[in-house]
């Protein structure tokens, strides 16, 4: 089963007289890409090379500009690799005085050219054609291509280049001449060597008389590590067009068209080795839909240890060809359906190429017939780490502005401000709050957050909450985040409660609570706080040292029938166990009423002339002196059982 991509891909090429074709994408150490293509007939040049830079959110740096000085009217068949200095290198063909060569132009990381283009071949009899390059480790790269040699065929070469751009060594000799050898590609290994793969005839092939994919393994010093060896099992008709990529396992998969492999014209095949070499299972067809042609492909290795598959399939009775890709786990085993990458259907697609993300997503870039009003242009269609496509206004992330909240604030005096981070542009979203933090929180439409509860904005309980937000464009693209809201301590609190089970906490300052009309708990910490529960069964909380000068609470309108009063045992030592989960009641002997301890074990004194509480450390006076901790009203009927022990 096939799927299909519901955003729709963005042009590149910002001219479109002319053809734009044969585009190139490369990763870049920023987050960003690079793409390259070949255009004809663009401005009156004949051939030339054009790129257009991207940062990491997919915003074009500055204008599309040419690459080559030279034109020819052969300049084509693009390749191009981001290196580890922020840089890139483009490759391509053009005229080297006896027929085409290879030529190459390097970028640093600013985007400006670092030298001139210069050939990259050193034999130039004849032609050289196709040409690959994969950045090395180091800061480095190497260049393959296909060279000319007599009508029965081609020799694979290679050049590698150091850090300095200098190239180390002269041109050698991958492959020897082999009937048929064409369409070489190179890819950096985890080792810091390299793999060609090509296509061709010769002594390691099965001797059918078909093309096969061969491929030669080099270390990081550029010597070959083993033998060339034959890539595909099934050799019936024909192999070609190999790609290949290394994993993250350091092994590595080679992707190919083949003839006649899926029952219906070309398709796709791929083989996975591991990291010494040896073959990781059998060659497995890649395309689902097997109707006309699949063919073309291009491959990435994903941070996940998978790997991303594209290629051309068609045409169709809807279309003349597509661009499709097939996800793979690391363990080898498909991830979803393969999907057809383009919207723009009534002109022929083709030509894909695909590079991995900084983010972990990938980007695949393709010829589009027709779509940009003139004959063929370059459109590209980006993906998240977990395969979403995305469009221009597609989220991908979001933060918040101003999110700090003094404590008890409340309502639309105190907000603060959602933004998404897009690949384009901030607008046009929607936002939806899946988690309020328990209440706490309100969101708009438009991304403001308002507190709704600010009683349970209590810094001495929590000092941050959690929110999840779910944002979406006008495409339905969404992006899920957990956002955390700050709560900025107040010295000095002001909070009414709400008609619900309040729990409302002091810090250091003068607090002035009111717990509202459900059965709240009040903790008025340090400082001589004002607290009052007001309707319902209320509990008043005692956890900081008493000091009659700096740390005694008024309780306004404790109510004997209703309420009650906890009294921390770290504080109030000599009171037992209890705890705020299993409160203990106070033992009838340690409570009188009076102005001071009348035995050994008074520890809770209440003067009902003056409505004063104190807490006699020694139960006696005769060592420590009562210490007033809470005012009631005068001549309460006060006993033991209003006192609970935690």
């Amino acid at each position: 089963m096939s799927t299909t991509t519901t955003f729709g891909e963005t042009r590149v090429n910002a001219t479109t007289n002319g053809i734009q074709e044969w585009s190139s994408v490369a990763s870049l150490k920023d987050g960003g890409w690079v793409v390259t293509w070949g255009a004809r007939n663009q401005n009156d040049v004949p051939q030339g090379i054009y790129q257009q830079r991207y940062d990491a959110k997919g915003l074009a740096i500055g204008d599309e500009v040419r690459v080559n000085m030279t034109s020819m009217n052969g300049e084509n068949q693009i390749s191009s690799t981001g290196l580890s200095d922020g840089g890139w290198v483009v490759t391509w063909i053009g005229q080297d005085g006896s027929g085409d060569g290879i030529f190459q132009q390097r970028y640093n990381a600013y985007g400006l050219k670092v030298g001139h283009e210069i050939r990259v071949n050193t034999a130039t009899a004849s032609f050289q054609t196709e040409p690959s390059v994969t950045a090395l480790a180091g800061g480095g790269w190497v260049v393959t291509w296909a060279s000319y040699v007599t009508a029965m065929g081609y020799e694979i070469r290679q050049q590698r280049f150091g850090a300095n751009g200098f190239p180390i060594g002269t041109e050698t000799v991958v492959d020897s001449y082999r009937y048929g050898a064409q369409h070489p590609s190179v890819t950096a290994l985890s080792d810091g060597g390299w793999l060609v793969t090509y296509e061709g005839h010769g002594p390691a092939s099965d001797g059918d008389g078909d093309i096969d994919i061969f491929q030669q393994r080099y270390d990081a010093d550029g010597w070959t590590v083993g033998e060339l060896t034959l890539v595909n099992t099934l050799v019936e008709a024909g192999q070609a067009l190999s790609t290949a990529t290394a994993l993250k396992d350091g092994g590595w998969v080679v992707t190919w068209s083949s003839v006649n492999a899926d029952g219906s014209g070309i398709g796709i095949r791929q083989q996975r080795f591991a990291v010494n070499g040896e073959k990781v299972g059998t060659e497995v067809q890649v395309n689902t839909t097997t109707i006309a042609d699949q063919f073309d492909s291009s491959v990435t290795a994903l941070p996940d240890g998978g790997w991303l598959v594209t290629w051309t399939s068609g045409p169709s009775m809807t279309s003349p060809g597509d661009i499709y890709q097939q996800r793979y786990a690391s363990d080898g085993q498909k991830i979803g359906a393969e999907n057809r990458v383009n919207t723009f259907t009534p002109g022929d697609q083709s030509l894909a190429s695909v590079t991995t993300l900084k983010d972990g997503g990938w980007i695949v870039t393709w010829n589009s017939h027709g779509q940009d009003g003139h004959d063929y242009g370059i459109y590209q269609q980006r993906y998240t780490a977990d395969g979403r496509p995305v469009g221009p206004t597609t989220p991908t992330g979001l933060r918040l502005e101003g999110g700090e909240f003094e404590e008890g604030s409340s309502g639309a005096s105190s907000t603060a401000q959602i933004h998404v981070e897009a690949f384009v542009t901030d607008q046009g979203f929607t936002y939806t709050l899946l988690d309020d933090a328990g209440g706490r929180f309100a969101l708009s439409p438009s991304g403001v957050l308002t507190v709704t509860d600010g009683t349970r904005l209590d810094y001495e309980q929590a000092s941050s909450h959690r929110i999840r937000v779910e944002v979406s464009d006008k495409l339905g693209a969404t992006h899920q985040a957990w956002l955390a809201v700050s709560v900025k301590d107040v010295v000095s609190e002001s909070l009414t409660g709400t008609s619900s089970s309040d729990i409302i906490k002091g810090g250091s300052g003068r607090d002035a609570f009111t717990g509202g009309s459900g059965p709240d708990t009040l903790w008025g910490g340090l400082g001589n706080d004002m607290l009052e529960g007001g309707a319902g069964k209320d509990i008043f909380v005692f956890d900081t040292k008493p000091s009659r000068s700096t740390n005694k609470d008024k309780l306004v309108d404790f109510k004997v029938v209703d309420d009650t009063l906890w009294l921390d045992n770290k504080i109030f030592t000599k009171l037992g166990k209890g705890t705020e989960s299993e409160p203990v009641l106070l033992k009838k002997d340690f409570f009188v009423v009076g102005a001071k301890a009348k035995d050994r074990n008074d520890y809770v004194i209440y003067d009902k002339a003056k409505g004063i509480l104190f807490y006699d450390a020694d139960g006696s006076g005769a060592k420590y002196k009562p210490v007033e901790f809470a005012t009631l009203s005068k001549n309460l009927k006060v006993t033991y059982k209003d006192f609970f022990v935690i």
